[in-house]
């Protein structure tokens, strides 16, 4: 299963920083942009469930599912903390 992919680090959004979080993406309607990759499905066709153990903070995933969670806010590429880019109008 994702053979020749490089790790990708990811980060918890979760207040406990040591957490495993079980996700299904081929089932996730989020993630549906066309075709399912084979990665994300078993030997019989059904949806393969993954779980992401994040121990302080962080974890090391496979680049695809790493992007997926990104993608679909489970996660975060850095630990720093980024201000919103909404700017407040004056009234």
């Amino acid at each position: 299963m994702f053979e020749g992919t490089d790790p990708m680090r990811i980060y918890s959004l979760a207040e406990n920083q040591s957490t495993t979080l079980y996700v299904t993406p081929a089932s996730d309607p989020r993630a549906a942009t066309g075709g399912i990759d084979s990665d994300w499905l078993g030997p019989d066709g059904a949806p393969r469930m993954f779980s992401v153990n994040f121990k302080d903070g962080k974890a090391d995933v496979a680049d695809p599912l790493g992007r997926y969670l990104c993608a679909t806010g489970q996660a975060k590429r850095t630990r720093l903390w980024l201000p919103s880019l909404r700017i407040a109008r004056a009234a």
